[in-house]
């Protein structure tokens, strides 16, 4: 790193706010009643780390989710219900 530069942490947040690197470590990512838009659903896949077991997007207005094929290998419990998935 070049003089006078300093290394920038990245910021992993959704649109609502939800800072990603909060809950990172947890087995158990839920963002039920939360609106998740096509974009936090790509970040959401992108972040998603081999310990997660639930993910749960109950009522969240999801539209897609193809981000998500191949992306949680150990998830046991997906919740996609109430959402307006085509």
């Amino acid at each position: 790193m070049s003089a006078g530069k300093s290394a920038q942490k990245r910021s992993y947040k959704l649109s609502g706010g939800t800072d990603m690197e909060k809950i990172r470590e947890n087995p158990h990512w839920t963002f039920n009643h939360t609106m998740i838009t096509p974009e936090d659903v790509s970040l959401i896949a992108s972040l998603i780390p081999n310990t997660v077991t639930t993910l749960s997007l109950y009522n969240c207005g999801i539209t897609i989710i193809s981000p998500l094929k191949d992306s949680m290998p150990n998830v046991q419990t997906l919740d996609l219900g109430k959402n307006k998935i085509v």
